[in-house]
C-alpha cells in the first residue's frame, strides 16, 4: 500500500472505531452482570453499589485486531464483517442505548473525570495495546502493532487546543509539560506476557510495516479534521510548546 492509501485507510478505521465505539466495546456483554457488577463491601461500594467493567472477551479484542490492524481495506476484514453483522442485530441498537444510560449513570457519581467510563475509540485502542502487550511470540512484529496503535491513539489524544500532543498509550515528557494536571493510563505491570507463543494475533503486513516506520503519520490537520467530525468547535491553530518547563 503507498502512501496515500495507508494515510486514508488509517484514517477511515479510526473514524470507524470512533463512531462505532459503543458497539466495539459493548459487544461481548452478553447480560447486565458483565458490565455492571456488584462493588466490594466498602463505603464507596455500600453508597454506589455498582461499578462497570467494560471488559473485553479475548476473542472481541482479536476481531477488533483485525479491524484496525488487518492488511487490505476496511471493508474486507473479518473484525468490519462482525461488527456490522452485530449493529444489524434486532434489538442491539436498544441495549446499546441501554448501556450508554448506565455508564452516563455511572459517570455522575464519579469525583473526578479520570475515572469515568468512556465509550470511545481511546478506550478502544487502549484495551486493544493492553491485549498486545500480551503477545509473547514474534516479537518483532508484536512492537510494529503497538507502534501502529500508538499512532491511532495520537490521533484521539487531539484536543484542538493550539497545542501539538505526541503521546501514544504512555504520555511522553513533551506531552507531561503541557498538561494543567497530569494523570495517565496505569502502566501495565512489568511482567512476562501470558499469551501463548503460539497466539500472535495479525500477522507481519504492508498497512503495519509502513506505519510503524513513519512516527506521527497525520498532520495536525489532518487529526483536527477528524477531530471536527465528533466535537463542534470552531478550529484552532497548533503552536509547538516548548518541551522545557516554564
Amino acid at each position: 500500500m503507498f502512501k496515500e492509501q495507508v494515510k486514508e485507510e488509517f484514517k477511515k478505521r479510526y473514524i470507524y472505531a470512533q463512531k462505532n465505539a459503543s458497539a466495539i466495546l459493548a459487544s461481548s456483554v452478553l447480560n447486565e452482570d458483565d458490565l455492571i457488577r456488584k462493588y466490594p463491601n466498602s463505603e464507596w461500594g455500600e453508597k454506589n453499589g455498582y461499578y462497570i467493567t467494560l471488559s473485553l472477551e479475548d476473542e472481541t479484542l482479536q476481531l477488533i485486531e483485525s479491524l484496525l490492524l488487518e492488511d487490505g481495506s476496511l471493508e474486507n476484514t473479518s473484525g468490519y464483517a462482525y461488527f456490522e453483522y452485530l449493529k444489524n442485530t434486532e434489538g442491539f441498537d436498544k441495549f446499546i442505548k441501554q448501556q450508554e444510560a448506565k455508564i452516563e449513570n455511572f459517570n455522575k457519581h464519579m469525583p473526578t473525570a479520570c475515572l469515568y467510563k468512556k465509550l470511545s475509540a481511546f478506550t478502544v485502542l487502549a484495551k486493544l495495546y493492553s491485549y498486545v502487550k500480551e503477545q509473547s511470540g514474534d516479537l518483532e512484529n508484536k512492537e510494529k502493532k503497538l507502534h501502529t496503535i500508538d499512532e491511532y491513539i495520537r490521533v484521539s489524544r487531539f484536543k484542538n487546543d493550539g497545542k501539538v500532543w505526541t503521546s501514544g498509550y504512555n504520555h511522553t515528557l513533551h506531552d507531561i509539560f503541557q498538561l494543567d494536571n497530569y494523570s495517565a493510563i496505569a502502566p501495565l505491570n512489568k511482567k512476562d506476557p501470558s499469551r501463548e507463543p503460539a497466539d500472535i494475533g495479525i500477522v507481519n503486513n504492508g498497512y503495519i510495516n509502513y506505519i510503524a516506520n513513519h512516527f506521527m503519520l497525520l498532520s495536525e490537520k489532518e487529526k483536527q479534521d477528524i477531530y471536527l467530525m465528533f466535537h463542534t468547535e470552531e478550529p484552532t491553530k497548533n503552536k509547538i510548546k516548548s518541551l522545557l518547563p516554564k
